[in-house]
């Protein structure tokens, strides 16, 4: 039998043709290794901003002691949750944490406004100079700021969270913004067992954002390190740091 194409036949045909090579392809693509996926992960939570390319973002993170202050007036819920989830961050290899009685003499800042208009307060006093931030964070839930040195070590900053928010809440807030202060600023989408998640409600850290941390204070990595060369460097201390959680999770 004789085979023939019109013109528009072949045109059509070709079009199709990326297409098809497209889906061969995409039927060959691996899944990403562990490492790798944490990896990826791991980026997206510490060199991603908005209004930042990945290129330009550098690694940033705490090179002193962090002084913690937490109010005497801090509700139960959130005071509770500020507490386990300090523990644990002063478990970290390279992050130390110190708890001064003085607001003056801390390098971290808890607040609690009882009211929004509190709250529109100490937004208007942390972003001066920054309609956009104000904007933001007048509408955020709870929110963190820090301030970084030229070489990415971190200065110093505040975490708010509100009084008037319900314990859950509370709780979420603490655990969620005292862990993104430490360094790691941007959300992801880890499912709802993490606190970096958007609408999470988890209300503590999971196991695998743990290992963030651990990953962004190991010793192989050094605050101003740009994505690529931070992610180059942590190659090899992501896999140690899964086999290792692998060992120690229950059977």
């Amino acid at each position: 039998m004789k085979f023939s194409l019109s013109v528009s036949q072949l045109c059509l045909f070709g079009l199709a043709l990326p297409f098809l090579h497209g889906c061969s392809a995409l039927q060959e693509i691996t899944p990403l290794a562990p490492a790798d996926a944490f990896l990826k992960d791991y980026a997206t939570v510490a060199f991603y901003e908005e209004g930042a390319s990945f290129q330009d973002r550098k690694l940033m993170r705490w090179c002193r002691p962090v002084s913690v202050y937490l109010p005497e007036s801090l509700p139960d819920a959130a005071a509770a949750s500020a507490a386990e989830t300090l523990d644990w961050l002063a478990g970290t290899e390279g992050l130390s944490l110190t708890m001064p009685g003085d607001p003056a003499m801390a390098s971290l800042v808890v607040k609690t406004p009882a009211t929004t208009i509190e709250r529109d307060r100490i937004v208007d006093e942390t972003f001066p100079h920054d309609r956009y931030s104000r904007r933001r964070m007048k509408k955020a839930t709870c929110f963190f700021e820090i301030s970084t040195e030229v070489n990415g070590c971190i200065l110093r900053g505040s975490v708010v969270v509100p009084a008037y928010h319900t314990p859950a809440l509370q709780t979420h807030c603490m655990a969620e913004e005292l862990v993104q202060a430490m360094g790691l600023p941007n959300d992801g989408s880890f499912g709802p067992e993490s606190v970096f998640s958007s609408g999470s409600a988890a209300v503590t850290a999971s196991p695998r954002d743990r290992l963030f941390v651990r990953l962004h204070y190991h010793p192989g990595l050094r605050p101003g390190m740009s994505r690529q060369e931070a992610l180059a460097a942590a190659r090899r201390n992501a896999t140690d740091l899964l086999s290792e959680a692998d060992r120690l999770e229950p059977q």
